[in-house]
This record gives structure tokens, C-alpha cells and sequence, in this order.
């Protein structure tokens, strides 16, 4: 079961990590693809069929045997590139999840790629990019 207690501890909620697991599983669903509407991906993945666990699906409002398109949604992004420093919109597919424990209660929607930040590694990056402008403290 997917389930857990929002922070408020009164409303159930879906861990949408836990979700995305499910779905990766059942449906192949990949939280580092970017899927685009109308693509063969977003075809692929939104006809296969799921099945949820009952509290889960009453949360999302699904029946408990669905589709993935049930769970799918299109929603627009803002992307900026040297191309278009101001940004640009782009559509892609989501994962649509109302959560009845977050305020405003309202449908959000989870666009992919989804990532997870790693300090450790960005400290590094950013220690080399440090090391390389202006040579270094050792120099002189």
C-alpha cells in the first residue's frame, strides 16, 4: 500500500514517490523520461492498464483497475535555454494527483523528469568550477 498520512495528520494522501514506484512497476512509468504529449511514449505508457489498492484509488479518484491515462494529464512548463533566455512554454504530461490534506485543495499536477538532489555532488561540481576560475589559492 502506498498510503500515508499527510503532515496535518487528519486526511489520508498518496506518497507520490511510493506511486511512481507502483507505476514503474506495473506500467513502466520513468520519473527521468520527459514524455511529451502525442508522443509514442505518452501513447505507450497511457494504455497500459494498473491496478491500485482501493484506499489509494478512492484517494485519487480512479477505479482500482485503470489506465495510466486515468493518472495522466497535459500541463505546460516553463523552459528557459540561451535561445530563449525570457522562457518559453512547453507542453508535457504530468501525473495528475489531487492531495485532499494540502491546501488549497486543488488538482496539481507532477510533470517528469522528476529529479533528486544530490549536495554531495553538486558541492563538487561547484568546487571544481572554483578550482578552475582564477587558478587556484596554491598559485602565486
Amino acid at each position: 500500500m502506498i498510503l500515508r498520512r499527510n503532515l496535518s495528520g487528519r486526511q489520508p494522501a498518496v506518497d507520490l514517490v511510493k506511486l511512481a514506484k507502483e507505476l514503474s512497476e506495473q506500467a513502466g512509468f520513468d520519473t527521468k523520461t520527459t514524455y511529451e504529449p502525442n508522443s509514442e511514449a505518452h501513447q505507450a505508457l497511457a494504455e497500459k492498464k494498473i491496478k491500485l489498492p482501493k484506499r489509494d484509488a478512492d484517494i485519487l479518484g480512479v477505479p482500482e483497475r485503470c489506465q495510466m491515462s486515468d493518472l495522466l494529464t497535459e500541463t505546460k512548463v516553463r523552459w528557459h535555454t540561451e535561445a530563449h533566455p525570457e522562457g518559453q512554454d512547453h507542453p508535457l504530461i504530468a501525473l495528475r494527483y489531487t492531495d485532499p490534506g494540502l491546501e488549497p485543495w486543488m488538482e496539481r499536477t507532477y510533470p517528469t523528469p522528476w529529479t533528486r538532489h544530490d549536495r554531495e555532488e553538486d558541492y563538487r561540481t561547484a568546487w571544481e568550477a572554483f578550482a578552475g576560475v582564477g587558478g587556484g589559492a596554491d598559485e602565486g
